[in-house]
């Protein structure tokens, strides 16, 4: 066996505060907030334009929020969610 230096009582706390923190970085990243982008952002990051991104709506090929019937939002994980569903498969996988 090889010697630390801590006694056994020190190590069994030094690794209940790994555990500890462990425990924090797992809640932090689970509570990352998902983006939120407007329109103009999505019809940039698709490069796509007004009309196709209203098409998009339409026929609720993506998931939105409307404010006031007049501004509308996107997650990002809506986007994803959207390209996910979307996508065509290469034939080498």
């Amino acid at each position: 066996m090889q010697r630390t230096g801590f006694l056994p009582e020190q190590l069994e706390i030094v690794v209940a505060e790994i555990k500890k923190v462990k425990e924090l970085l797992k809640k932090s990243q689970a509570n990352v907030a998902d983006p939120v982008l407007t329109t103009e952002q999505v019809m940039n990051l698709l490069n796509i334009s007004r009309r196709k991104l209203q098409d998009l709506r339409d026929k609720a090929q993506i998931e939105y929020s409307a404010l006031d019937g007049k501004k509308y939002l996107y997650r990002m994980s809506a986007i994803t969610k959207m390209l996910d569903n979307h996508l065509i498969k290469s034939q080498n996988d």
